[in-house]
């Protein structure tokens, strides 16, 4: 899923009168939402007793908390999922989970 945080009028080339090639303004389209994509934004990351504010262009929560330097364990809870999506403001938890074997 594919979200952008920004807004862009576009006019077909009929009501603009310059013929300007659909495929030029689906270039521009396309860089101008990429552009969207990239834009910084503030993200909460609860982890190892910390809380702390950053902002980011990672896509996804797997890679931000890799440009954080936070290492999961195999067993940790990550909310909200690895591969969802950025969104401004979102807070993401990492619970550290260990297992203890008594004997």
């Amino acid at each position: 899923m594919f979200t952008a945080h920004c807004s862009l009028r576009v006019r077909g080339p009929q009501s603009a009168g310059h013929g300007l090639a659909w495929s030029y303004l689906l270039l521009l389209v396309t860089t101008f939402l990429a552009a969207c994509a990239l834009r910084p934004r503030p993200v909460t990351i609860v982890a190892d007793g910390e809380r702390r504010t950053l902002h980011t262009e990672a896509q996804t929560v797997r890679q931000l908390l890799q440009e954080a330097d936070i290492t999961l364990g195999d067993l940790d809870v990550v909310q909200p999922d690895l591969w969802e999506e950025i969104r401004p403001g979102m807070v993401i938890t990492v619970t550290r989970v260990e297992e203890h074997l008594e004997v």
